[in-house]
């Protein structure tokens, strides 16, 4: 692995940063406001992200979002409570508990699509479609080099699929 950089060392690696940091400035105050509106944190957004696809086990769950098992279990409770999980307990290992999203929580999380109307959606649009090509794909090279960096925050974007 190459050692770190350091910040006044390279204008090639500033900008890209920049740019990225810049784009993620853009986001943030959408997406808070949207969560803030569903009365979500982002470690709950996060968890119902991960069960977007499949169910998940609690203990999976708890360490990937670096959250400990009272925290994991209270967090749970909550989003059981709002009708959007459940949680099953494994009849041959009652340690083992598997977290599921409902109908209701699947309807929720797929109703995410508030991004459609978003500046980010129409600015993509402004764009032609080698554009949008290009910049799809650097965008999930990057975001790949940073899951194999950092594997544990992979899938952490609230509209992941992982």
């Amino acid at each position: 692995m190459a050692s770190p950089e350091t910040p006044s060392g390279n204008s090639e690696i500033q900008r890209p940063v920049r740019a990225v940091l810049d784009l993620v400035a853009q986001l943030e105050p959408i997406l808070l406001s949207f969560w803030r509106s569903q009365e979500l944190t982002l470690k709950q957004v996060r968890c119902l992200t991960r069960l977007r696809h499949r169910p998940a086990l609690a203990g999976d769950l708890a360490q990937s979002l670096g959250l400990s098992a009272a925290s994991m279990t209270r967090m749970l409770e909550r989003l059981e409570a709002r009708g959007w999980v459940t949680r099953t307990i494994d009849p041959s290992d009652r340690r083992r508990i598997t977290v599921s999203l409902t109908d209701s929580g699947a309807h929720m999380v797929a109703g995410w699509e508030f991004w459609w109307n978003s500046p980010l959606v129409q600015a993509v649009r402004s764009m032609n479609e080698q554009e949008r090509r290009e910049l799809a794909e650097v965008v999930e090279r990057l975001v790949e080099k940073m899951r194999r960096i950092a594997p544990r925050v992979e899938g952490s974007h609230p509209l992941s699929d992982s």
